[in-house]
């Protein structure tokens, strides 16, 4: 009789440890699906998934002036997620003379957020070099903490160098969701 009863203890503990580590796991995918996937997913409803992978899908969509991804979170990773939009035109600079100079092209990076400020960056294409920067909505840079004063003052001007590449991006941003 007292084997039975230290039997029935042992299995009623398994069980509700086995039903807490559910519930948890249920609260951890419930936390994740509203805070981390739902930001992302509402935003491509009607884009085309362009690839599917382990470290989550992809959608996209392009008109004749941009293409728009969107690269959703993997499942259960708080990291990960963005959405990149950049104009299908480069941008030609010409010397005084008329030969080209330089090309160059533009995409901005978004990672939404629903407790905190979206982020935004800028990927700057040069002939000879290229630029990841943060920026925020209204086109700033934004500095890293450990940057010298130099640094910071030669991102700003790559930043007002390309202002104009940039807000038209934005602006399309805009115009495709309104306000991330």
């Amino acid at each position: 009789m007292k084997k039975t009863k230290q039997k029935n203890i042992g299995f009623k503990r398994l069980t509700v440890m086995l039903i807490v580590i559910l519930l948890m796991f249920a609260a951890y995918n419930l936390v994740w699906y509203f805070l981390k996937y739902q930001p992302y997913h509402r935003l491509c409803a009607d884009f085309q998934k362009s690839d599917e992978g382990l470290r989550g899908e992809r959608y996209s969509y392009s008109d004749t002036d941009y293409t728009y991804s969107i690269k959703m979170p993997a499942y259960l990773s708080f990291e990960g997620g963005f959405i990149s939009v950049s104009s299908n035109k480069k941008i030609s600079q010409y010397s005084e003379n008329g030969a080209e100079v330089q090309q160059s092209s533009c995409t901005i990076f978004i990672w939404p957020q629903i407790m905190k400020e979206t982020k935004y960056g800028a990927a700057i294409f040069e002939q000879d070099n290229s630029y990841m920067l943060y920026i925020d909505k209204e086109i700033n840079y934004v500095a890293n903490d450990s940057e010298l004063p130099s640094e910071t003052k030669s991102n700003e001007e790559i930043i007002s160098n390309h202002y104009n590449e940039i807000s038209e991006i934005m602006n399309a941003v805009d115009k495709m969701w309104g306000d991330i």
